[in-house]
């Protein structure tokens, strides 16, 4: 039963926030891109300098940050929105009542789920913000 919970918060936290990192990441590398391209109109600085510059700002600072921040907001809503319903229609309560852990049962697969689907999406972010910026490194 835990196993099938865990499997259904991967579901939920990946793939219901895979279209909106998708996106962010793709539009963050593609600015990152403009901008450096942008700053940097100097003949002695090489076209290649701009790639390298955008993929280690996509990959250190642009895709971890933004992923948290989206899921923290997306997700984290989603979740408090879950048990807090729960708690109002006292499902919470029956489940203490039938003598079941509700912290294990509730918060546990999604805070496991969380730690294994997150740092797969930072690499995904991170991927798609390389190649959105790939465009301006002409």
């Amino acid at each position: 039963m835990r196993l099938k919970e865990f499997m259904h918060q991967c579901n939920d936290i990946g793939i219901g926030s895979l279209g909106i990192v998708s996106i962010i990441s793709v539009f963050i590398g593609a600015v990152s891109a403009v901008q450096t391209s942008y700053q940097l109109v100097s003949p002695l600085i090489p076209p290649e300098t701009i790639a390298q510059i955008v993929r280690d700002t996509v990959i250190l600072e642009f895709a971890p940050t933004l992923v948290c921040i989206v899921l923290a907001g997306v997700i984290g809503s989603k979740i408090a929105s879950e048990l807090g319903n729960m708690r109002v229609s006292e499902q919470i309560d029956a489940l203490e009542i039938m003598g079941i852990n509700t912290k294990a049962y509730l918060i546990l697969p999604r805070i496991i789920a969380a730690l294994i689907v997150i740092p797969m999406l930072v690499v995904l972010s991170a991927a798609l913000g390389i190649w959105g910026g790939r465009s301006e490194e002409r």
